[in-house]
């Protein structure tokens, strides 16, 4: 019975558009929603507390069944953006640790080339250093005798001292080009025996032979040449000898222009060197070449 007390009679259960038509109408049969198991139904007495508490755990499950896939699918996505990260990663990491590699065989090569580079330096240094001390030697043996460092030298002739340039001169003077100049006005040609530097020659004073000796004995030298010419004759012929121990070793017939002219000797171990020239007959040397 309607609880309105209408005069709609109750049949079976009719039409459900019917029974949402009724229930509008607020008759008996009217739609009814469970708030705790969201079931629809049209009488009270057709949903009991079993059926409510059975909806609710059905519900309940699978609210957590889809809520667990979710979870699930989500779960998968990460692992596989995990993955995939990892997966870069890794790349990234061999890209970088084969640039690395790269990176440690170019500095490698490097300096390798960096050290022969660094040994080739030594080497030419130590060869350098080898040579400037051959150098130093040949310098410090090798003399070169000039006369425009004569101590106390004036214009005037003098004689060349003893112990000159490491020397002892027998009969050797000097002349200062001044002098020379006034000489050759009177026919002789001591000019020319001077170059473009030098201020002083030596001759044979008084036009008599002339000799070179070493300042100690038993120490010898080796001869190599020297530059002179002839201040009378156009062509003066003369004899030089080497001599060690008073034994002549050596002999060699010169002539000399009144050009400047280069004489090779290469005497060696030898510790004289005498100049025959014939008397009043004059040469004037430039300068002289040893090796002591």
């Amino acid at each position: 019975m309607c609880p309105y007390k209408c005069q709609y009679k109750q049949r079976n259960l009719p039409n459900p558009l019917a029974v949402e038509l009724l229930s509008r109408l607020k008759c008996g049969y009217f739609q009814i929603n469970c708030n705790k198991c969201q079931l629809k139904y049209q009488r009270k007495d057709r949903h009991s507390a079993t059926l409510c508490l059975q909806n609710q755990i059905k519900n309940q499950n699978g609210l957590f069944e889809s809520r667990l896939t979710a979870a699930t699918n989500d779960f998968k996505l990460q692992i596989e953006l995990l993955m995939n990260s990892d997966k870069e990663k890794q790349t990234l990491i061999q890209n970088l640790a084969l640039e690395i590699q790269i990176s440690k065989n170019k500095i490698t090569q490097q300096q390798e080339i960096i050290t022969r580079l660094e040994q080739n330096d030594q080497k030419k240094e130590a060869t350098i250093k080898k040579l400037n001390q051959v150098i130093e030697t040949l310098q410090d043996v090798r003399k070169v005798i000039q006369f425009d460092n004569i101590p106390n030298a004036t214009k005037v002739i003098g004689l060349v001292p003893n112990g000159y340039c490491g020397t002892n001169w027998n009969n050797v003077a000097h002349m200062h080009i001044s002098t020379a100049q006034e000489y050759d006005k009177q026919g002789y040609c001591f000019t020319n025996a001077f170059s473009p530097s030098n201020k002083y020659v030596a001759f044979n004073s008084g036009g008599n032979s002339m000799s070179i000796l070493s300042t100690t004995n038993m120490k010898t030298f080796t001869a190599e040449s020297f530059e002179a010419s002839s201040a009378t004759n156009n062509d003066l012929n003369f004899t030089i000898s080497a001599l060690r121990n008073g034994h002549e070793l050596c002999r060699k017939a010169v002539t000399l222009t009144n050009a400047l002219t280069l004489i090779t000797l290469n005497w060696t171990n030898i510790d004289t060197i005498r100049f025959q020239i014939p008397a009043e007959k004059y040469i004037a040397v430039s300068r002289i070449n040893l090796l002591s």
